[in-house]
């Protein structure tokens, strides 16, 4: 859940707000995507997360509210991990 908040808070709640009012909404979206994606030090998954941060994107600015791509993220998150953990069970 932590990881979730931080980059949430980081990508969404700052970087993205600060961009987009500094009069660079194209930069804002896809800079922060490309940035988060990048943070994450796998090039495999790069165009998966990119597209991911740009669906929390336009959910922090549909919903207005930090929490819906905080609970979403955190979803995503899960979901992989319970993927993971199936992969890797025995049977």
């Amino acid at each position: 859940l932590f990881a979730p908040l931080a980059e949430e808070t980081l990508f969404r709640g700052i970087l993205y707000p600060l961009l987009k009012q500094s009069g660079f909404p194209r930069l804002a979206l896809w800079g922060s995507a490309v940035l988060f994606a990048l943070v994450h030090q796998n090039l495999v998954i790069v165009v998966p997360l990119i597209f991911l941060a740009l669906a929390l994107t336009l959910l922090y600015e549909w919903t207005n509210n930090l929490l819906a791509p905080i609970i979403v993220h955190a979803l995503f998150n899960m979901a992989n991990f319970v993927m993971l953990f199936l992969m890797k069970s025995p049977g």
